[in-house]
């Protein structure tokens, strides 16, 4: 019933974009358009088998098929509707729209492999997480030691940054700036996730209101302040994944679209904030227009632009990284430049130069994970971590399944869950290693001695 159900769906959608082809369009775009059609009916075909491997929209599998259904699937459609597919600075891209959808439906495959295959055994680490959490004196300050120290660290980047306090806990509607752009001390910004895990366990732990919510809001501030969206959607949205897990429940339709209208206006706060306070002109709520509030969503979205531009691109006009990205600008990544003034900027910024041009570069171009994959390997890189990613999302599937109510394994779930959204629509592991490593650094310290 559900896959028929999902079928009727799936149908009225197409027969929806099949009707709105226009004798506008030149040959190119309409014969793009056919194909996209024909995408957009194998990844249905895709869809079947995960149809029936997902439990509930907790289920991390779901997240990953609705985030690249809408942005390799409905996003390129509706482009091309509304005029084509181009950069921010009026680039036609839409060159590499025939390899990249085919090399996407490929590599889905491969994320779906990694998913569905059985483990030989169980993993040790599920087990040994999944342990009561100890509601102790002892536990709540270990829990609130990790989260002040996370706090002083990333303060120490803010003042080296060029902000003062009142500026930051403020988001830059009080208080004075400096800014300097590459601030000596960044490594310092990644303790950014130590504050979401820290304050989960002083949440569970904890009976003071005041502590609780007092602390959420810092948090919350620092999040806004450092200007990233994805990092405040997973700040907020950690706990209520916890939440309904833990009590093994779904959320009401009412809380959904609660959730969506909280969603969209937090964005608005985001948009508002990204530019503002971290050019140090504060927080402005002047000229806020739909497409200002909209423009987060877009630029998510929009990421399958660069995807197409890469493939097209890469290895034409600039060869594959071979781990240039991925492995060793990891492991230079944590370097500060008090100690390396000349460490080199990532292998995304020449990327992206090559693929589409320097405006790109200074707007903040991302591309997917998928595009990573791409850039670093080609196809074989494709398979290869797309399956990877595949066995990633199984891990957190187990660990939901493993787990009981009250327990770090959950919490490692819960965090891991969000942690999803970072790493599908923006294609840097470096960064998102580090975060992944500092977000699960507060749940191995609660764990060993607490």
């Amino acid at each position: 019933m559900k896959k028929i159900f999902m079928l009727i769906i799936m149908i009225m959608i197409l027969i929806m974009y099949i009707l709105n082809i226009s004798d506008e369009f030149g040959l190119l775009y309409k014969q793009m358009y056919i194909f996209l059609l024909f995408c957009y009916f194998i990844f249905f075909l895709e869809t079947i088998i995960v149809v029936k491997k997902i439990k509930d929209i907790f289920d991390p599998l779901f997240l990953v098929w609705l985030l690249y259904y809408l942005i390799f699937n409905i996003r390129p459609l509706y482009d091309i509707i509304n005029g084509g597919i181009f950069s921010s600075s009026g680039k036609d891209i839409s060159y590499g729209c025939y390899k990249g959808s085919l090399l996407f439906l490929l590599g889905f495959i491969f994320l779906l492999l990694g998913y569905i295959l059985k483990r030989k055994k169980e993993l040790c680490l599920i087990k040994k997480l999944n342990k009561k959490i100890s509601k102790s004196r002892k536990s709540l300050i270990i829990a609130i030691c990790i989260w002040c120290l996370s706090l002083c660290l990333i303060l120490i980047y803010f003042f080296d940054s060029g902000y003062t306090l009142l500026y930051v806990l403020t988001i830059g509607m009080y208080g004075n700036a400096n800014i300097i752009e590459k601030s000596s001390l960044m490594i310092f910004s990644v303790f950014r996730s130590c504050l979401l895990t820290s304050w989960l366990y002083i949440a569970l732990i904890s009976k003071n209101k005041i502590l609780k919510v007092s602390t959420f809001f810092i948090g919350l501030m620092i999040m806004l302040s450092m200007g990233g969206r994805t990092a405040a959607l997973m700040y907020i949205f950690t706990p209520f994944v916890y939440f309904y897990t833990s009590k093994n429940k779904l959320p009401s339709l009412k809380v959904v679209i609660t959730g969506i209208v909280f969603i969209v206006v937090l964005c608005v706060v985001i948009e508002m904030t990204r530019v503002g306070v971290r050019t140090g002109q504060g927080f402005e709520l002047k000229d806020i227009t739909l497409e200002k509030i909209m423009s987060p969503f877009d630029h998510e979205l929009t990421t399958y632009k660069i995807f197409y531009a890469l493939v097209d691109s890469i290895p034409k006009k600039g060869g594959y990284t071979y781990g240039k990205g991925m492995i060793f600008y990891t492991l230079i990544m944590m370097i500060p430049r008090a100690l390396w003034s000349e460490k080199p900027d990532p292998p995304v910024y020449d990327i992206i130069k090559i693929s589409i041009d320097d405006i790109a570069v200074k707007g903040g171009a991302i591309y997917p994970n998928i595009g990573e994959y791409y850039v670093e390997f080609g196809i074989i890189g494709i398979f290869f971590f797309m399956f990877i990613f595949g066995r990633f999302l199984k891990f957190i599937k187990e660990l939901r399944i493993k787990s009981t109510e009250n327990t770090h394994a959950l919490v490692l779930y819960s965090v891991l869950y969000m942690s999803i959204l970072p790493i599908l629509t923006r294609g840097f592991t470096p960064g998102n290693f580090f975060q992944i490593l500092m977000t699960c650094f507060p749940i191995f310290v609660m764990f060993k001695f607490s």
